[in-house]
């Protein structure tokens, strides 16, 4: 089989679990646009959404450490342990932000939102409370699915992430819409426990992955895995910066409602071009990594090519039709949606080289490249607040956004420098001595 449909027969169940995961954020913002205080209770969202990503942030590496390390049975019991102390204590360090004195200082101080916001954020970040755990418990199984090639479960359980946020979200709007966001919070976090819960049952139905390996020891797993979460805690702490820039711009919470919506949409459609880097990492036999690049690419611009198409007439509609926004955050959330054309693109190469990076356990490089995005995003977000004083605040921290991904791209092109020709040197003198 050529390996471009090889390939797209692997991918396709990944980017439907994209695709649902999209679906199910975007149902919670069209609730919310539907309560009472609707843009209040959308930029609360949004900051619940963000600072629980950060907390979340280091058990996103669990997928790659039980995609690359699960080779063995000795090696998946010590990731498996591994999880559950990190989830464990992700989970407990959300439970402090939401239950302590600690929530005021980091939604009212540290990010500065309206007073209201803050108020009606609380409940929902308690709501969220079981999230990271059920994160990490769950992208372990994903792990050892992708890694025997069993990608179809992935896809399914991800489906039934989404029906269950959505009879969650529906059933407690209709009992409580004044609780909106913790209705929102508690559809979201209920939903990835159902999904934790079916993606065990089927790793386990498929059995142990194929593959072997050198041990494993907890020093070596560490190694692999801190320059990773890390990684994720920088990208999703660029979130939580944006949020405070938005916070501090023109049309504060208009921008802070606005932005969840937009960045949901963009998800829906960039969302699959993320689990190409998987591909990368599992590296399915006789596939080539200039296959796998052109393949990554290939999403990519495909990506691009829907949201430009849809920008005229389809976008618009989704807002305010399906979505539910309408007046200046609907206007605000387009804009963003029409600067950031182009980030899947530019995605579809950060998860390619991350992906060359990440196999060849060079995870370093993946943290410095996400450190230089957050600096320019950062900088640039922060400077354009007051040098254009006059802009939306969304418009600043799209732009703020883009240079920040351009920022990340340079330095993982001089990190991959020569990496992925060596492994497709290694690939052919094993295939020539087979």
């Amino acid at each position: 089989m050529a390996p471009g449909r090889r390939l797209l027969g692997l991918f396709l169940p990944l980017a439907a679990s994209s695709l649902l995961m999209g679906t199910a954020e975007a149902l919670v913002s069209a609730g919310l646009a539907r309560v009472p205080g609707p843009e209040v209770a959308l930029a609360a969202y949004g900051a619940v959404l963000a600072v629980s990503l950060l907390i979340e942030a280091p058990v996103i590496p669990l997928l790659h450490a039980a995609n690359a390390l699960g080779y063995s049975r000795d090696t998946r019991r010590l990731v498996f342990g591994f999880m559950l102390a990190v989830g464990a204590g992700c989970g407990a360090l959300h439970a402090i932000v939401a239950l302590t004195p600690l929530y005021g200082i980091v939604f009212g101080r540290w990010l500065g939102l309206p007073a209201a916001v803050v108020a009606v954020a609380r409940p929902g970040m308690i709501a969220m409370i079981p999230w990271s755990p059920a994160i990490g418990w769950r992208r372990f199984y994903q792990g050892l699915l992708i890694r025997r090639g069993a990608t179809r479960p992935v896809g399914i359980g991800t489906g039934v992430r989404t029906v269950t946020v959505a009879i969650v979200l529906i059933g407690g709007l209709l009992l409580r819409p004044d609780l909106g966001v913790a209705v929102g919070g508690l559809a979201l976090a209920l939903g990835v426990s159902a999904e934790a819960v079916f993606i065990t049952f089927a790793a386990r139905a498929a059995g142990e992955p194929a593959g072997g390996g050198p041990p494993l020891s907890l020093r070596r797993l560490v190694a692999f895995f801190l320059p990773l979460a890390l990684t994720s805690g920088v990208s999703f702490l660029g979130r939580t910066v944006a949020a405070a820039q938005l916070a501090r711009g023109l049309l504060a919470v208009p921008s802070l409602a606005a932005w969840p919506v937009a960045w949901a949409a963009l998800f829906l459609i960039q969302g699959p071009v993320t689990m190409t880097q998987q591909l990368v990492i599992a590296s399915p036999e006789g596939i080539d990594d200039r296959a796998q690049w052109r393949f990554a690419m290939s999403v990519g611009g495909v990506a691009t090519a829907v949201v430009a198409v849809l920008l005229p007439f389809g976008l618009p509609f989704y807002f305010s039709r399906i979505i539910g926004i309408e007046g200046t955050v609907l206007a605000l959330a387009r804009n963003a949606v029409v600067l950031l054309v182009a980030l899947p693109v530019l995605v579809a190469q950060q998860q390619y080289w991350q992906g060359i990076l990440v196999r060849g356990r060079a995870t370093w490089a993946i943290i410095a490249g996400s450190a230089a995005n957050l600096a320019m995003l950062t900088a640039a977000g922060f400077a354009g607040v007051v040098a254009l004083g006059s802009w939306p605040a969304v418009d600043v921290v799209a732009l703020a956004t883009l240079a920040g991904y351009g920022t990340e791209l340079g330095v993982l092109a001089w990190a991959t420098r020569g990496r992925a020709e060596v492994a497709d040197v290694v690939a052919v003198r094993a295939a020539a001595r087979s």
